[in-house]
């Protein structure tokens, strides 16, 4: 018959009582009930067992066999003159046959040191020779604990963050307090029980040990200033919750590994282990981060699952990214909720092992992430390689504060898309603020080899699409471009913000290049310094059009929603960072925003619509040639004049855009309408005037390319109608913009 105990005193926290749950289902099932099976229930552990849970207290109190914990390279450890020696002492003594194994490990480790001639504390070289001296003498019985304790490697000893370095936290010696709990434990029962008691089912006990310690386990119960109504006070903690959480902890032994990517002889891999990261939760600060050993994230299950189940789990500790382990706190939860950790865990609750109270380090609990599928994580895999050297790059002394910061908020945005707290266009804002940071630290970014971001695929802009005005202006900016005749990389918008190219590896920085334009200021401002820039460009190469090619045409319901001041600019700057890391020349499929309902086009000024017929050419480059040619077959088709067709059809006249800008409405829309006259297009009007303010904003709207529907639909509602426009409009049918 199987019982199933409600273990009241095992929890996910503190880590104290999660590692209780682990000894108390390791000693069971390895001393008395081999079908031993336990899982999480909500926050508690479930035991199923043979045993009831009387006979589960007769286990613990009189047939249990203490695991043999010790550390005599420890100072305190109790092998040493100086060292409380009554523990040991009393083990040596008795003649309880539960303390067989544990006085050969004792005795084997008095032989260590003699051998070794070693009268006090080691040195860090002794340490090392008896370290390697007592994992060869020592018995299988006591072997679990030593892969807890340390790991050798061919440079030094390493030591998992669960058992602090060695075996002691600080001042703290775990192995002597174990044996001094186990010898109080054992030596009066009829005391004990209770506690026992309090220990696995959480029953009211009248008090605990006060002057016994726990350590970095359980932080509320380690005393100090301000834990209790007076000033001070001791630490306060079960002498059973000492004991099993010590057992527990053998669940987690270490390995020392190779990585063929890696050149170091060893790395340290301990059981769902990486290193911190200060984010995911509220009290995160980037001193966490440099002082903290690491953090661990502890495996939530609800099948019921063998000691022997739960070991080859964590002795696997599998979380990978990708093809990779999971290096981090922000990797880990990238591997949580893209199915990169084992079937069956559930959740996780997270512990950083951070520096509270002084300089002592605590268990601190953090958060607990459930195991949930997130499809969009995967779109993290693309940026993967740049962000890990981006990172290790960063978090180095010499880095500008601006790209810490930048950083920092990458990370925790990450961490919270992954666990559903942010949006994807979240996302795309901290990947555009870093970009940022780096055009401003762009010789910093060179000397250290951290690239410009150039992504690739078009999920990117689908699954970070948030249905706004401010997107499509954004999306539809900057992926305008030229190509240059002169240069090999191509000239578009990114490149007016930031020193980038494009080569078919990757974005690249360009070198001895002065056209960036970029500024904080007003947003009118400098989208009329980018239109400018390219007038003349289209001067100095010839060109009869603005050099307004294009992939992703505009709205003209934005481009009014944008004349009329109806935007918000600084979320239409933030995301025109955001969306300048595409290469959208090898974009070759368009984003599903621009398959949605179309907007009538009846609602931009007829000042704008006069100018753009001067601006904007009759068909645009990417509706004729679809999305995917390559900027090399566009610049050779320039060179040999091949697309005659898709010039303007109105010459260029610089001077109307000048005027645009400078706020003279009259004088801009006199001179466009001359201009059309001239191409044989008659306006209906001679000359519009409007406000200053918003013949600047519809003169910086040019910028925006269109599509040939919402050219022709200009063409139809500026011009004056002819037979030949008539019969062209039926052919060209008046399409829903």
């Amino acid at each position: 018959m199987t019982n199933k105990i409600i273990l009241e005193g095992c929890a996910p926290k503190p880590l104290a009582f999660y590692l209780k749950a682990l000894g108390i289902l390791r000693l069971v099932s390895e001393q008395v009930d081999v079908t031993a099976k336990g899982y999480w229930q909500g926050t508690a552990f479930v035991l199923e067992t043979a045993l009831n849970k009387d006979q589960l207290c007769d286990f613990f109190l009189n047939k249990y066999s203490p695991t043999s914990i010790t550390a005599g390279w420890n100072g305190g450890s109790g092998f040493y003159p100086k060292d409380n020696k009554l523990a040991i002492n009393a083990i040596l003594s008795s003649e309880d046959e539960r303390f067989s194994n544990y006085k050969e490990s004792i005795a084997v480790v008095q032989r260590c040191l003699e051998k070794l001639d070693l009268g006090e504390k080691p040195t860090d070289d002794d340490k090392q020779n008896l370290l390697l001296l007592c994992r060869n003498e020592m018995s299988e019985d006591a072997l679990g604990w030593l892969d807890a304790c340390f790991v050798l490697t061919n440079d030094k000893a390493k030591f998992p963050p669960l058992l602090g370095t060695g075996g002691n936290d600080g001042r703290l010696e775990f192995t002597n307090n174990f044996m001094q709990r186990v010898v109080e434990a054992f030596s009066d029962k009829e005391q004990s029980l209770p506690l026992l008691k309090n220990a696995l089912f959480g029953e009211t006990v009248a008090s605990l040990s006060a002057s016994a310690a726990v350590g970095q386990f359980f932080p509320l119960a380690t005393g100090g200033a301000n834990a209790t109504s007076g000033f001070d006070s001791k630490s306060v903690v079960n002498i059973w919750d000492f004991i099993l959480i010590m057992e527990g902890a053998i669940m987690f032994g270490a390995a020392s590994v190779k990585r063929l990517e890696s050149v170091q002889d060893g790395q340290l891999a301990s059981p769902f282990c990486v290193r911190s990261s200060d984010v995911g939760y509220l009290s995160g600060a980037s001193e966490d981060e440099k002082d903290a050993r690491a953090e661990m994230w502890m495996p939530l299950w609800k099948a019921p699952a063998t000691s022997e189940e739960l070991q080859a789990l964590f002795q696997e500790g599998r979380a990978v990214v990708g093809k990779r382990q999971v290096k981090s706190g922000v990797d880990f939860v990238r591997a949580v909720h893209s199915l990169g950790v084992d079937r069956g865990i559930e959740a996780f609750q997270r512990y950083g092992f951070l520096k509270r109270n002084g300089k002592a380090y605590f268990a601190t609990p953090l958060e607990r992430i459930l195991v949930v599928h997130n499809p969009d994580v995967s779109i993290l895999e693309e940026i993967d390689e740049w962000l890990e050297k981006f990172r290790r790059e960063v978090t180095k002394d010499t880095a500008p504060a601006s790209l810490k910061q930048a950083l920092n908020n990458l990370e925790r945005v990450i961490f919270e898309f992954c666990c559903g707290k942010a949006k994807a266009y979240d996302l795309l804002i901290a990947l555009g603020k870093c970009e940022k940071a780096l055009a401003r630290s762009r010789k910093w970014a060179k000397d250290n080899f951290v690239e410009p971001l150039g992504l690739r695929q078009k999920k990117w802009i689908d699954v970070t699409y948030d249905g706004s005005t401010e997107f499509r202006l954004a999306a539809a900016l900057m992926n305008v471009g030229s190509e240059s005749t002169q240069t090999d990389s191509v000239t578009t918008c990114r490149s007016l913000f930031e020193p980038v190219g494009y080569r078919f590896h990757g974005a690249y920085w360009l070198e001895h290049y002065d056209d960036v334009l970029w500024h904080d200021g007003s947003i009118v401002d400098l989208l009329r310094k980018i239109f400018q820039w390219r007038i003349l460009f289209a001067q100095k190469h010839g060109l009869s059009g603005a050099g307004l090619e294009a992939r992703f045409e505009t709205r003209l319901d934005d481009i009014a929603a944008f004349i009329a001041g109806k935007i918000n600019e600084q979320k239409f700057k933030d995301l025109l960072w955001g969306l300048c890391i595409f290469d959208y020349g090898q974009m070759y499929q368009k984003p599903k925003f621009l398959f949605e309902e179309k907007s009538k086009g009846n609602v931009v000024p007829a000042f704008y619509s006069l100018l753009k017929l001067c601006f904007a050419r009759e068909s645009e480059v990417d509706e004729q040639l679809g999305l995917g040619y390559k900027a090399e077959e566009f610049k050779r088709r320039l060179e040999d004049r091949l697309f005659e067709e898709y010039k303007c059809p109105v010459k260029l006249v610089p001077e109307i855009f000048y005027r645009a800008v400078s706020g003279d409405s009259a004088k801009a829309s006199k001179l466009a309408s001359q201009r059309l006259r001239i191409s044989d297009m008659t306006p209906v009007v001679d000359e519009i005037e409007v406000s200053s303010a918003l013949c600047k904003r519809a003169a910086a709207a040019l910028i925006f390319p269109i599509s040939s529907y919402s050219y022709n639909w200009l063409r139809k509602h500026i011009l004056k109608r002819t037979a030949e426009f008539d019969a062209e409009q039926s052919v060209k049918k008046d399409n829903t913009l």
